[in-house]
């Protein structure tokens, strides 16, 4: 009897351990919503649709319309208005000029400091002949892509650029 009880309990952890990495996750409880509560989310997800769909109408009319002026409830907005907030004010240009500027003696540098010797050279030309400090030089983010696109190494051997001196002094070197 002791025996059969033993092989019973033995026989029974062994198929434990076998259905135990082979369980069946629990099925996860639902709960009942009633037609009220259904008819509510369908109704805010139809809401939600419809004003996507209004905004897309609204870019595609701000595209096409420009300046022109739109309702937005119940009060009128000016494009224009709107746009001149978002706008840096604009600077007034006193001086523009445009130079070839050589980078010939960047090239007797060691390569990977011909890069930077160029950016120098740069700043030095045009505070030179803008007289200007080198403080009030600004390289415009276009023509600092433009000059390192070859990498370190390869600065072009000279460049077109374009000089604006603002009334405060201040000149920015652009891509000609």
């Amino acid at each position: 009897m002791e025996e059969d009880k033993k092989v019973e309990k033995v026989e029974e952890k062994k198929a434990e351990a076998q259905h135990s990495h082979t369980e069946k996750p629990k099925p996860v409880e639902t709960t009942v919503k009633s037609q009220a509560q259904v008819e509510k989310t369908v109704e805010k997800k139809e809401v939600k649709e419809e004003v996507k769909k209004e905004a897309k109408k609204d870019e595609k009319n701000e595209g096409k319309k420009g300046d022109k002026k739109e309702e937005k409830g119940g009060k009128k907005e000016d494009k224009k208005d709107k746009n001149a907030k978002d706008e840096k004010p604009k600077v007034e240009i006193v001086l523009e000029r445009k130079y070839t500027v050589p980078f010939y003696e960047a090239y007797a540098k060691p390569a990977k400091k011909r890069g930077p010797k160029a950016m120098k050279m740069l700043r030095q030309f045009v505070a030179r002949h803008m007289k200007v400090p080198l403080e009030n030089v600004r390289i415009d983010n276009r023509l600092s892509v433009f000059m390192n696109a070859r990498g370190i190494k390869h600065p072009p051997k000279k460049l077109n650029v374009k000089l604006q001196k603002d009334k405060e002094g201040r000149v920015t070197a652009l891509p000609a």
